[in-house]
């Protein structure tokens, strides 16, 4: 703010010698005298300005251009002196110069009382507040980015309601066009979001954490998502018992609408400022219904913004959130335990790829790694066909290369699923078994093995042969990388797995597959080297 009224300190000067030199016009005395009114009007909003506390990013622009047109008025009102017959002489003002200069004033003027209405909403009464206040002049060019100014604007300084209709409107924009969600956090809107997150009543809290969900899905604005604390902020609202509120009125504004991301959390740019500064106050008069609202829309934005991005993962997981996922998945109902599910997918999905993520959050000791891969198993144990087995089915997947050899819990239940009637659960749970005995996977020969103890060959068979082609392609993966890994396994010959290589083999649509083109012939070999050809089967 210091830097704001620093900037104004030339426009000012720059007003007052244009109405000093107005007095002074030899010619065109009448256009000065208009022009001097214009620039009267320009300066005393200037001075205004330098009063009150503005919104920055809109004021350094307004303060630029407004400082370039009064450079050219002074230079306009100095020609019309008297400088001697030469010079006035061989100076020559056209004839539209004032008119149009009277129209950079104009819109000058127009532009700083914009600003001037945005930023001192706060000073108006609730029941006076305007939400839209129209676009300045200066937004001629640009008007989405002045219609993003204004809600901005509107979530600094508005009262509850107006903040809540500010960010229900970002979040329009942000769903319409990603540019908009880019400028939405450029302009620091961020911020503001998670205050309202906070201090809201109910409506406003969800849009404000919807909004902040769709900003996230740019990967070039997760850095920026991070530093303004939006991890967590909603990682906060998961470990608390109950959700921070200012007032009581939050319990009566129910209305919630099908798909919002919610939350609450203070907004901070530090991480440890984030997680102890909210307030506990008035949390004793909120419903359970609210709670688990509020708690089931903040892992919803958690789940969006983790989706892909190791940067927003690690701040999750550096924010204690694996260890509240894992209670939400165990005690919570409904959508509480499916955006918790979603969100540990999107975690794990990106440790899978992410080797240091993997080894700081996911280690066999850490309390919070054990509590998540429990519940998963949990649910993967439980095997009902519901909205979490798939995420928890595939989180396991994920997770494959940091269980150790003597985690021996996983597999079985895994493999248990391959006989699921359901197909997409059968294949899910192939392509997780995959993943603990691929090539990447330091203990595929264990892996391997305990898959074949607990009766996979039996299973992958009637999948290879007789599943839909997505699951056939799933099992007979996972059979090329059992049968490379343990080629003299009894149980695979007594499977006749080599039978069902050879049967693959002749399936165009199988080798078309670059995965199983590449794996099926080296199983074949390293099969028949250890293993007789079998009974023909299945053709």
């Amino acid at each position: 703010m210091d830097d704001l009224k620093q900037i104004l300190a030339r426009p000012i000067q720059l007003a007052e010698q244009v109405i000093k030199w107005s007095d002074e016009a030899y010619t065109f005395r009448q256009e000065c005298v208009e022009l001097k009114a214009k620039v009267e009007r320009l300066a005393a909003l200037l001075r205004q300005a330098a009063r009150a506390d503005l919104y920055e990013r809109p004021a350094r622009r307004i303060f630029d251009d407004t400082e370039k047109a009064l450079d050219k008025a002074l230079a306009l009102v100095d020609k019309c002196r008297a400088h001697g017959l030469v010079r006035r002489v061989f100076t020559i003002i056209p004839a539209g110069s004032f008119k149009k200069m009277a129209n950079q004033l104009d819109n000058s003027t127009g532009d700083l009382s914009w600003l001037l209405r945005v930023s001192a909403s706060s000073s108006a009464g609730d029941d006076d507040f305007d939400m839209h206040i129209g676009l300045p002049p200066i937004a001629q060019n640009e008007p989405i980015l002045f219609l993003i100014w204004e809600q901005i604007a509107v979530l600094y300084t508005g009262n509850l309601d107006a903040r809540a209709d500010a960010a229900a409107s970002l979040v329009s924009l942000a769903r319409d066009n990603d540019r908009y969600s880019k400028l939405i956090i450029e302009e620091d809107g961020v911020p503001p979001l998670l205050r309202l997150v906070k201090e809201g009543r109910l409506e406003g809290q969800e849009s404000a954490a919807l909004a902040i969900g769709l900003l996230g899905r740019d990967p070039e604005c997760v850095e920026q998502m991070v530093l303004a604390g939006a991890c967590a902020a909603f990682a906060k609202v998961l470990k608390d018992s109950t959700m921070a509120s200012k007032s009581n009125s939050s319990n009566s504004n129910g209305g919630s609408s099908k798909g919002g991301n919610g939350g609450g959390a203070i907004a901070s740019k530090q991480h440890n400022a984030s997680l102890s500064g909210t307030t506990t106050r008035g949390r004793e008069f909120e419903d359970p219904e609210t709670k688990a609202y509020m708690k089931a829309n903040a892992a919803k934005a958690l789940w969006h913004l983790a989706k892909g991005n190791a940067a927003i993962c690690k701040s999750i997981t550096e924010s204690r959130a694996l260890l509240c996922f894992a209670v939400l998945l165990e005690k919570g109902e409904g959508d509480v335990q499916y955006n918790s599910a979603m969100a540990l997918m999107e975690i794990c999905s990106v440790a899978e790829q992410n080797s240091d993520l993997r080894r700081s959050a996911f280690k066999p000791t850490s309390p919070a790694a054990r509590a998540v891969v429990d519940q998963l198993l949990r649910v993967v144990e439980k095997a009902e066909y519901d909205d979490l087995l798939i995420p928890c089915i595939i989180s396991l997947g994920c997770l494959s290369r940091t269980f150790r050899a003597t985690e021996t819990r996983i597999i079985g239940p895994l493999v248990k699923l391959l006989d699921e009637r359901e197909a997409d659960v059968s294949k899910e749970a192939a392509m997780s078994l995959t993943k603990f005995v691929c090539t990447d996977n330091y203990l595929r020969v264990d892996h391997s093995k305990a898959i074949v103890d607990a009766g996979g060959a039996k299973h992958l068979v009637q999948l290879v042969y007789f599943s839909e082609q997505a699951v056939q392609l799933a099992a007979l993966t996972l059979v090329c990388y059992i049968a490379h890994n343990v080629p003299d396994s009894e149980e695979l010959a007594q499977a006749e797995i080599l039978t069902v290589l050879e049967w693959a083999s002749k399936q165009a649509y199988m080798m078309q597959d670059p995965m199983i083109e590449n794996l099926l012939p080296e199983a074949k070999i390293r099969l028949e080297l250890y293993q007789s050809r079998g009974a023909k089967g299945y053709y």
